[in-house]
C-alpha cells in the first residue's frame, strides 16, 4: 500500500470487475497506494493490498465516494487519481501521471475504449461528427475532455477547491476538473494511452444504463453555467455573493394531467424544477417544457422520457405533488422510495437501476411493477 500516488476506486456490488481494476493498480512497476470505497450495501472481502473504506451509506454516488477516498489517502499521499471499478490501467499509468505533475498541478493522460467484441477506439464517440475537443487542455471549460481515470492531481488542490461537490449526480468529474482549472489554469497533458475504458458489447451498441446516460446531458448545461460564473468572479469580473448556477434538490415529472396551480406552489416552495412533457406547451414560467417525441405515446412513454430530462437526487412522479412525500424521504437517508395514492417520489438511483417504469402496460400496472421491483433492492415506504 506503500507510494505517493494514490488510485481510488468507487465500488458499488461489482467485485468481479473491483478485482480487475484493483489488479492493474497493484502491477503498477511504481509503488501506489489504493484506495477501495464501498459505496454498496455488501461487505468486500478483506485485502490487506489496499486500504478499504466504506461511504456513510450505500449508494451515496462517486463524488461522496471520492471524497471519502480523499479523506483516507494516508499523510504520505502527494498525488492523487482516479479509477472506476468496471474500467483498468494499463502498465504505463502511474509513471506517466507523475510525470504529468512536473508541468502543472493537475493534468491527464489519455484512454482506449474496449468493447466486449475486442474493438479499441480512441474517439469515445466516434458516431458524432459535430466538433469534437477531447484530450484538448484548451476546452476544459467548454467541454469534459477525458474520462475520470485520465486525470491527476496534487492532493492540495483538491482541498484548496472544496473536494468533489457532492450535489452533481452526473458531470461530476468535469465540474471538478474546470474548478481546478479555474484556480490553477490549463492543466498537462500527453497523448499517452494509459488506461481502458469499459463499453459495452460492441461498436454502437452500448450497455450503459440508457437512464443513466442520458441524464448526463441534462446536467451539462448546468455544469457549464456553474463553471462560467466561477471563471468570471476569479477574474474579479462577479462579486463573491453573485449566484452560483445550483442542482435542484427534487424534479417533478409531469405528462399533462396534474393541477397547474399546485406544481407552481411547488416550485416556489421547494425550488424544484419542473419538467413537463407535452402535446402542447402551456403558459407556465419555470416550467421547463418539452414536446412528446413521436415514440412516446402513452403517459408511460412520457414519464419515462421526463426522467432522462430531469436533474435533481430526486424525482416525483404522479397525479399531485404532496410536499410531506419530500419531507419523509430527505428526513431519513436510508429512505428511497415513498408512495401513497398521490404518487411516488424516490431517489435518482431507484429509476436508474429498475430503467424507468415498464412500458407496454397502464400507468396504474407500471407503477405497481415499479413498486413491487424497487422494494426488491430499496428501502420502500408508503404515506398515509
Amino acid at each position: 500500500m506503500s507510494g505517493e500516488l494514490a488510485v481510488i476506486i468507487p465500488t458499488c456490488n461489482r467485485p468481479e470487475l473491483l478485482e480487475r481494476a484493483i489488479r492493474s493498480a497493484l502491477a503498477q512497476p511504481v509503488d501506489v497506494t489504493v484506495v477501495v470505497v464501498n459505496d454498496g450495501p455488501n461487505p468486500l472481502p478483506p485485502d490487506d493490498k489496499v486500504i478499504q473504506v466504506r461511504t456513510p451509506r450505500p449508494s451515496s454516488g462517486p463524488s461522496v465516494a471520492r471524497n471519502v477516498g480523499l479523506d483516507a489517502c494516508p499523510s504520505s499521499i502527494k498525488a492523487v487519481c482516479y479509477l472506476d471499478d468496471d474500467d483498468e490501467l494499463l502498465p504505463n499509468y502511474a509513471e506517466t501521471q507523475l510525470e504529468l505533475l512536473k508541468e502543472k498541478d493537475f493534468g491527464f493522460s489519455t484512454a482506449v475504449y474496449q468493447y466486449e467484441d475486442g474493438t479499441q477506439i480512441v474517439d469515445p464517440e466516434p458516431e458524432n461528427d459535430g466538433l469534437k475537443r477531447y484530450y484538448d487542455p484548451g476546452a476544459l471549460m467548454e467541454q469534459n475532455v477525458a474520462p475520470v481515470s485520465c486525470f491527476v492531481h496534487v492532493r492540495g488542490l483538491a482541498e484548496k477547491i472544496g473536494g468533489w461537490d457532492e450535489s452533481l449526480l452526473r458531470m461530476e468529474d468535469w465540474d471538478f476538473w474546470g474548478r481546478m482549472g479555474i484556480v490553477s489554469g490549463e492543466p498537462s497533458w500527453t497523448p499517452r494511452i494509459t488506461n481502458v475504458i469499459h463499453k459495452g458489447i460492441s461498436l454502437g451498441r452500448s450497455d450503459h444504463n440508457i437512464y443513466a446516460y442520458s441524464m448526463s446531458c441534462h446536467w451539462r448545461d448546468i455544469v457549464a453555467d456553474r463553471l462560467k460564473v466561477l471563471s468570471e468572479r476569479n477574474r474579479g469580473r462577479l462579486e463573491p455573493g453573485d449566484p452560483v448556477p445550483t442542482v435542484p434538490p427534487l424534479t417533478l415529472v409531469l405528462h399533462g394531467r396534474q393541477n397547474w396551480a399546485l406544481m407552481r406552489n411547488a416550485v416556489t416552495d421547494h425550488a424544484c424544477e419542473v419538467v413537463f412533457v407535452h402535446d402542447h406547451p402551456v403558459d407556465a414560467p419555470g416550467f421547463r417544457q418539452f414536446p412528446a417525441p413521436q415514440d412516446a405515446p402513452t403517459d408511460v412513454h412520457r414519464i419515462n422520457y421526463g426522467f432522462l430530462l430531469s436533474r435533481s437526487k430526486y424525482v416525483w412522479f404522479g397525479n399531485v405533488f404532496v410536499p410531506p412525500y419530500f419531507s419523509a424521504i430527505k428526513s431519513d437517508a436510508s429512505c428511497d422510495l415513498v408512495y401513497g395514492r398521490d404518487g411516488i417520489l424516490c431517489k435518482r438511483a431507484v429509476i436508474e437501476r429498475l430503467g424507468g417504469l415498464k412500458q407496454g402496460l397502464l400507468e396504474d400496472e407500471a407503477f405497481a411493477v415499479f413498486l413491487s421491483e424497487a422494494r426488491e433492492h430499496f428501502d420502500v415506504r408508503e404515506m398515509g
